[in-house]
């Protein structure tokens, strides 16, 4: 049980290297490691190697990253569909795994993936840096999903470009009050 939660640990922080690796999550780690958590293993599985469809797939859905270095807002938005993965021959958990990579991106304090699913319907995920002006579930919220202050999803039907507007406006509305 304590290496299952050391995962969940290891997960959320990012292998202790994002804004949520903290003292307390060191701390919370020591004493799951002094209680048998296998670290080790954790990393063997968080570091799996991947297909060469899989690393062409997240090449690809990279360059269709949308991010203004000069935003002071620092949002990054990346979105893909069903086509999209039927194209690059993958499947989504191939490529939600980007969220970290997105996340430690210089100037990066909000990122987002919005994909869809089989059902036609898309979903957004959010995570916003510790210390950013507004938290994931404020604009979770704002679209009809929920969270937690750095973690949150909300679904729609809407186009990746109207969503991506969306998400942005209320990032600037926030951004000019705060």
């Amino acid at each position: 049980m304590a290496t299952i939660l050391l995962a969940g640990l290891a997960a959320d922080t990012g292998k202790f290297s994002n804004s949520l690796a903290n003292v307390e999550s060191f701390e919370v780690a020591g004493q799951l490691m002094r209680r048998g958590a296998r670290y080790s293993e954790i990393l063997d599985l968080m570091q799996s190697r991947v297909t060469h469809a899989t690393f062409i797939a997240r090449a690809v859905a990279a360059r269709r990253l949308w991010f203004d270095q000069d935003d002071p807002i620092g949002f990054a938005f990346l979105w893909f569909s069903q086509k999209d993965l039927r194209e690059w021959h993958v499947e989504e958990k191939e490529i939600l795994p980007m969220m970290s990579l997105i996340q430690n991106i210089e100037g990066v304090r909000i990122a987002a993936i919005y994909h869809e699913l089989e059902s036609g319907a898309w979903h957004c995920s959010i995570r916003t840096r510790m210390h950013s002006k507004v938290a994931a579930v404020y604009i979770a919220k704002q679209l009809g999903g929920g969270g937690h202050t750095d973690a949150a999803a909300f679904d729609s039907l809407q186009s990746p470009n109207t969503v991506y507007a969306q998400i942005q406006s209320i990032l600037t509305n926030e951004h000019v009050s705060a």
